[in-house]
């Protein structure tokens, strides 16, 4: 939670109204028995203008603006105004945790005092005094708008330390995750070139199978960020065509299996006969092989990976265990947010560029499926 100091942060933002509480006191007994009457005019005003493009439908309308002239009628019988000013600031939090703009913030602000001016003519019609009661008020919408915009700005400043951690954390990605495979596959094709020179021929494919790999490792990790910036950008279009799973899950095993004797990991397919339904076969290639990836990367030497698909009520199923550490419940989520791991990789034990279970949650939700984790002692 933000700490706001008022007298600091708001030193240039925030007008002196001490002068101004026996009038804000008067406004507070003009103002009370309306309550009912003014979030009605209120809530109307703004369904007018913003319509369906606001972010207040009529539930969260109803929610927001009752608390907030809550707010604003309390702030009228205080004598210290600085408590509310911290409040404001906490609820300015919460709408932009709702996604409220700080335009429909602004406006909202504007048709509040756009429904309480005819009470006040009506209570106070001198002029002068009006002017009076009216300038007094300006100055307290003015004080809360200081405190819901530098809740924004605090949001915002989050916003950007995220992004710029993003930046940061892509650009070790490219040094370090990509340099890896690629100095792999120098090393190998340095030797390769070097028993050529040598013996006038490949007798060991071994590096060829080195450099296969790694520039495979390399070509995925560059798909995967080009493909999820695509879906970030609504430009990722999906190819579609009847096809059945299950022999495309067998074709992934055997292009691993090389791993897997290296690694000592079994791995079992337990078929569901699932049948031909439509899909984009090289999208669900690259989600399955991420997955299956993921599994053995995680899978203890000696350990077993279980693929199973199954149809029910005209779903497809597939899904992939091992018998790696356990997943905390609070890093099921963030797993699948970009950059984002958990356990081991979090802690550099094991290689990952928190890019893979990216893509398969944005490919699989990109042709209207769903993709979650489960995590017990073990897997």
């Amino acid at each position: 939670m933000v700490q706001i100091h008022i007298k600091e942060d708001f030193a240039e933002l925030m007008l002196d109204l001490k002068p101004q509480i026996a009038l804000f006191n008067l406004h507070g007994e003009t103002l009370a028995p309306y309550k009912n009457t003014l979030l009605k005019n209120w809530s109307g005003l703004y369904k007018k203008h913003f319509g369906k493009r606001g972010a207040l439908n009529e539930e969260k309308r109803e929610i927001v603006f009752t608390k907030w002239i809550n707010l604003f009628l309390d702030a009228l019988k205080m004598q210290n105004l600085e408590p509310h000013y911290k409040a404001m600031v906490e609820f300015g939090r919460e709408l932009t945790d709702m996604g409220i703009s700080l335009e429909e913030i602004i406006f909202s602000l504007h048709f509040f005092e756009e429904v309480s001016m005819p009470l006040l003519m009506k209570y106070y019609p001198d002029k002068k005094k009006l002017t009076k009661m009216v300038f007094a008020l300006d100055m307290l919408f003015h004080n809360e708008l200081a405190c819901l915009s530098m809740a924004y700005f605090y949001r915002y400043r989050s916003e950007i330390a995220r992004l710029e951690k993003m930046k940061d954390d892509l650009t070790h990605m490219i040094v370090h995750d990509l340099k890896n495979p690629v100095s792999v596959m120098s090393i190998a094709a340095d030797s390769l070139l070097e028993d050529i020179k040598r013996d006038g021929q490949i007798k060991d494919t071994q590096y060829l199978e080195i450099i296969s790999g790694s520039s495979r490792n390399t070509w995925q990790m560059v798909n995967n960020l080009l493909d999820i910036n695509k879906m970030e950008q609504g430009k990722f279009i999906l190819h579609k065509a009847p096809g059945r799973i299950e022999p495309l899950i067998e074709e992934i095993i055997n292009e691993v299996s090389p791993r897997l004797e290296s690694k000592k990991v079994k791995i079992s397919f337990l078929r569901g006969n699932v049948p031909e339904f439509s899909f984009d076969r090289d999208i669900i290639r690259r989600v399955i092989s991420n997955l299956l990836d993921n599994a053995l990367k995680f899978s203890s030497e000696g350990g077993a990976v279980t693929i199973e698909s199954r149809h029910e009520k005209g779903k497809v199923f597939v899904s992939v265990h091992n018998n790696g550490p356990e997943i905390k419940k609070a890093d099921t989520e963030r797993i699948f947010e970009k950059f984002g791991q958990a356990g081991l990789a979090a802690s550099g034990k094991v290689h990952g560029t928190g890019l893979g279970l990216t893509f398969c949650k944005m490919a699989v939700e990109a042709g209207g499926g769903k993709i979650s984790v489960a995590s017990g002692k073990s897997g």
